[in-house]
């Protein structure tokens, strides 16, 4: 409930763009250095939501003015998201995008190909912010060659 106040708080003070500048009503967000682009302070988890679950709340989240959704490829969830992305109707510039690596692909390569799985899977061209999930293995497996 607490979250949805706050959403609905924020509703209609996006601008078209979060990569043109904050609006003069903006709501809370961030400038990341170097890129010019706003992240929105507040987000909508989608940790544990697939299907017709997540297609409901993140196009509901949309509707009242929430902007960024955060995911990981762990969830299973990113081609319900993209589908939600498309029912809302609004250009992507306007939405903030935000997934995570898993931990058992943090090398060079095994990131890349992450990545390009998340951009098809989230039928975007781009991703607004990409996380290493946390930074822990599962197995005894050797670390990636970028921990070493």
């Amino acid at each position: 409930q607490m979250a949805a106040k706050f959403i609905l708080e924020d509703a209609g003070r996006w601008s078209d763009s979060l990569s043109s500048g904050p609006p003069q009503h903006l709501a809370p967000a961030v400038r990341l250095r170097g890129y010019g682009t706003w992240m929105p302070l507040r987000g909508l988890g989608t940790n544990g939501f697939e299907e017709d679950r997540l297609l409901d709340a993140a196009s509901r989240y949309i509707k009242a003015g929430g902007r960024l959704l955060d995911t990981g490829l762990l969830y299973g969830n990113h081609r319900d998201i993209a589908s939600a992305v498309a029912r809302s109707g609004l250009p992507r510039e306007s939405l903030f995008l935000s997934s995570k690596i898993p931990p058992g692909r943090m090398g060079f390569n095994e990131a890349q190909e992450a990545i390009e799985q998340m951009l098809v899977e989230l039928d975007t061209e781009y991703l607004d912010l990409v996380l290493i999930h946390w930074p822990a293995m599962f197995n005894d497996d050797p670390p990636p060659a970028c921990a070493r």
